[in-house]
């Protein structure tokens, strides 16, 4: 079973978020929740659950969306199904694809 998106929520938060202009940021603070994240039913066969966390909302800082296509079913770093169930831990294609037509 998967985590629901909105309990994502829970894990993590971005914090001090400073930008510059539209496409430089300046610093930015994530902090994790290790008591959510310990207690999340994945923790036991996804130990790697905190770096998953923490790639996934350094996606957010750098403008990605949870669940980009509204779907569920892409295999992304920003999809909290995808990461829990294929145990993603960093960016993949779909990711990186969308990071570059922010940034070029």
């Amino acid at each position: 079973m998967a985590v629901p998106i909105e309990d994502w929520s829970n894990y993590a938060e971005i914090t001090d978020y400073r930008i510059l202009g539209t496409n430089e940021i300046l610093s930015f603070d994530i902090v994790l929740n290790t008591r959510a994240i310990d207690a999340s039913p994945h923790i036991e066969n996804f130990p790697e659950l905190p770096v998953a966390v923490m790639a996934h909302e350094l996606g957010h800082v750098l403008g990605l969306r949870d669940d980009p296509t509204g779907t569920g079913s892409v295999n992304s770093l920003m999809n909290a199904h995808s990461v829990t169930e294929n145990k993603i831990t960093g960016p993949r294609a779909f990711d990186i694809t969308s990071v570059s037509m922010i940034y070029g």
